[in-house]
């Protein structure tokens, strides 16, 4: 269905190897400087993984800017677009380094509705949701990749997201939408002291 609607996008293909080879130097690993290796297969696949993810966030975010009934939810939802989109600006650079392609975006999916299909409510916790996955799997993304200006990438576009998720959560707490995850008792504070 979508190869028939024009929306597929195609993975970076690699040529299998005919035989096993094994890294030789410890320059395999990369420096943040100089020249650099190309890209493995498990780095192309997590650059990939997270470009794909980062585009459909986008596109996510501005479907959500534009239905959000408050000013603040809206400007939450437009300025988590412009950081998926520059980290899909930063995974696309890294792909076409190593003259991989690059998939296009799903903005044009996006209809000119300004009816809310979801609450407020709803659509903050989707999309803080989305930004602890995205947290989790940068990290693992980070620890997988050999080179280190990759895991370096993913270690610093972490943090931006970990800022935004912060002010996720507090968007939250001040419109009372946080609910708090159930935990065991706190004996010290049940003690009779």
């Amino acid at each position: 269905m979508l190869v028939d609607k024009g929306l597929y996008m195609r993975s970076p293909h690699v040529i299998p190897v005919k035989e096993t080879s094994f890294v030789e130097s410890k320059k395999f690993m990369g420096g943040l400087f100089g020249d650099k290796r190309p890209l493995n297969v498990i780095e192309i696949t997590n650059i990939y993984i997270n470009l794909k993810r980062n585009a459909l966030g986008k596109t996510i975010m501005v479907g959500f800017s534009q239905v959000a009934q408050s000013k603040e939810v809206g400007q939450f939802m437009t300025r988590g677009g412009d950081i998926a989109a520059k980290h899909t600006k930063v995974f696309s650079e890294l792909l076409e380094e190593s003259y991989l392609p690059v998939s296009m975006s799903w903005d044009m999916e996006v209809t000119d509705s300004t009816s809310p299909p979801f609450s407020e409510k709803l659509m903050m916790f989707m999309t803080t949701s989305l930004i602890a996955l995205s947290a989790g799997i940068y990290a693992t993304s980070a620890a997988s990749s050999a080179r280190k200006d990759i895991s370096l990438n993913f270690i610093r576009l972490s943090a931006e997201i970990a800022n935004y998720a912060e002010d996720g959560a507090n968007i939250l707490i001040k419109n009372g939408w946080f609910e708090e995850p159930p935990h065991p008792a706190d004996h010290d504070e049940l003690a009779n002291r």
